[in-house]
Parts: structure tokens; sequence; C-alpha cells
């Protein structure tokens, strides 16, 4: 083949159909075919889209496993959790084997469709999304998403324990080893100046890509959280106007929400698409990139400044200290700011109760804390 063979098999391992894989290298649906025998990709009539064609039992205990992690979750994000472990069944499958296992889910969780603009974007990469989410903002957690403007992939999402600056760019780091070919806009317009286009400050109603998301997070993980956390401050003790209290519940669940939106991430990029022929955001970031080329706003010769005094811009320290890990357990809340030992205590106490019930390990982690800091 006249085609990088790298880029064939991810072609047809990201599970396109043989008439998408053949427009995009320009060839007939017939060379592709037969490259797909040639080159042990696939089978001889094999097909080149793998369907996984599941006994009615097995289906309905994964679909059952799914929805028990999440019951909000409807029959598009069920199939994206599917294809998130390389399940892909048939439509009319999914959809009997969800009656079948929820029967009233289809009355009960009714979609609501958000009306939204269409508008056009370049290619991968050449235009994100940033934005921040806030609902669980009241128990001192913010969560950070970067989006893909043109295929619709969710590059990065991070709740952490402040809404630093520095936080936030360490989220984007971690999008970009992923998806690269992009720099930090910030970065941009303290070195280009600003009006240039590097990066959309404030908001615009083109962000509509990742508020899309954050609704649907919002009703598959973060109500969840919320009634937890609710819960706690209704029955067990929890005091928001305690920072102290704040520092723990952030200690004891931040990591668990961060599994839950890294789960998240996974189902909405394996998202089936009505409105763009019902391709995936993984197979639209991938077509996209081949049809388009790399694209970003990648400057080889772009002068980075050593520090954020040089870029001129100490109020948003874009470049300051990074914030790798989901807790800040040296936040100015830490009850154990200048008491290590205690810190790595409690740390001990807990080591067995990761697994309790949200309230269990709630109890057990405001007992130590209070007998630790005494």
């Amino acid at each position: 083949m006249l085609v990088g063979f790298s880029s064939f098999v991810t072609s047809v391992r990201t599970n396109l159909g043989t008439t998408q894989i053949a427009k995009l290298f320009g060839v007939s649906r017939w060379t592709i075919r037969k490259a797909i025998v040639d080159q042990q990709v696939r089978q001889p009539f094999e097909r080149t889209r793998v369907r996984t064609l599941l006994p009615d039992a097995e289906l309905d205990r994964l679909v059952m496993e799914i929805l028990d992690h999440e019951t909000s979750l409807g029959e598009i994000l069920v199939g994206g959790a599917l294809r998130a472990r390389g399940i892909d069944v048939p439509r009319e499958a999914l959809r009997a084997s969800i009656q079948r296992t929820r029967p009233l889910r289809r009355h009960v969780h009714a979609n609501h469709p958000v009306m939204r603009r269409r508008y056009n974007v370049a290619g991968p990469n050449a235009l994100w999304h940033h934005d921040g989410q806030h609902a669980l903002i009241s128990f001192g957690i913010v969560i950070h998403g970067f989006i893909d403007g043109y295929s619709h992939v969710l590059a990065g999402v991070r709740a952490s324990s402040n809404n630093r600056a520095s936080t936030v760019l360490s989220v984007f780091q971690d999008a970009i080893a992923l998806y690269p070919n992009v720099q930090v806009a910030a970065m941009m317009e303290a070195v280009r100046g600003l009006g240039r286009g590097s990066y959309l400050w404030g908001t615009s109603p083109h962000n509509q890509r990742i508020e899309r998301f954050w609704r649907a997070l919002k009703k598959s993980v973060l109500n969840a959280w919320l009634h937890r956390f609710r819960h706690l401050e209704d029955e067990h003790g929890l005091n928001i106007e305690l920072s102290r209290h704040v520092w723990l519940l952030e200690f004891l669940f931040l990591d668990d929400i961060n599994k839950d939106l890294a789960w998240c991430q996974d189902v909405w990029n394996n998202d089936k698409l009505r409105t763009e022929q019902r391709s995936t955001p993984n197979q639209l970031f991938w077509s996209g990139s081949i049809q388009n080329g790399g694209r970003g706003i990648y400057d080889e010769n772009l002068h980075i400044p050593e520090s954020t005094e040089q870029a001129g811009n100490e109020n948003n320290n874009m470049f300051g200290e990074e914030v790798r890990s989901h807790v800040d357990l040296h936040s100015q809340r830490s009850p154990f700011l200048n008491n290590p030992e205690g810190l790595e205590a409690l740390q001990r106490r807990m080591t067995e109760r990761w697994h309790a019930s949200a309230v269990d390990r709630w109890l057990e982690g405001l007992r130590a804390m209070e007998q630790l800091i005494e």
C-alpha cells in the first residue's frame, strides 16, 4: 500500500468502516479490503468493522454492570461504555438488552435534547475548549476539562482540591501528552500578545462542546457525589464551614471522583455522535488527523519565558508551581500543615478503609483526624 502501514492498521482497529477508510486514503474499497487481508489485519471474509456477537445473558450481565455503576446512562452512553471495553454490539441488540434489564428506564430517564448551533473547526487540535465545572465547589472541589472542538474528544478532565491556574496547567499538560501538537494558550497570549486569536478568553457561544459534556457528567456522576456529600452533611457531622472538614473530604474521596471522571471520559470518547454519522470522538479525531494533517499552535521558534514575571502576567500564574497530585495535602486547609507525622498516621489508619462505604470512611477518617490533631 502507498499509505503508512501503522496509519492503516490504526484506522481498521478504531472500527472505521471500509468506505470511511477508503475515503481517508483516497483509494477504492476493494483496495482496502485486499490490503486488510494481505497485511493480516483481518481474516478473509471477516468484516472490516467488527461487531461483537454475545449471548443475551452475557450482554445483559455487562449492561447491568454498567447501569449499576451509573443508573442514569442512556442507550447511547451505555453503548459507549461497552465500546470502551472493546465490545461493539448492534444497536438493536443493545436496546433489547436495556429493556430486559431495566424495563422502566426508558420512561423514567427520558432524554431532553439540547438545541445547539453547528459550527466548523478546521481539524483536530485546531481549537480546544477549556472550562471549569463547579457543581462540587461548595465542598472544595473544582473540575476542569479540555475538549477538542473538531472531534469532540475529551482530551483531559480532572477534579482538584484547588482552582489555581497551575492546577489547570497540569491538566492541560496531561492532555497534550495524549493529544499532542498544541501549546498552552496563556503562554501564547503572554508571548505573542493579545488579539491574535491564540486563545479564546471568557464566555463563548462555541463552548457548547464542553457544556454538553458537563451536562452528561453531572447527570451520570456528579449528582451521585452531591447526594453522598449532602447526606454526610445532614446526618454525619460534615461541616463545610470548617476548613479541616473540607480538607478531609477531599483527602478521602477525591481519588474516587477522579476514577469516575476517567471512566466517564472513556465512555464519552467512545460514544456515537448522531450529528457526525454516528462516528465516535476517537474515530473523528483519528480520521480528521489523516484528512487535515497535524494541527495546533506549536511554533518551534517560540521562546518560552523562564518565569511568569517575564511574561508580564503575575496574577494568572500559568507557569508556576505544578500540582500533580489530585489531593493538595499541603493546602492551607490541612490541619496537618505543620504536622507531617500526624498526616502519615492518618494515611496509615485509613489504609484498610478505602473500600468502605462513604459513610464508614468519613466517620473513621473524622474520628482519626480529631484524635491526631488534639
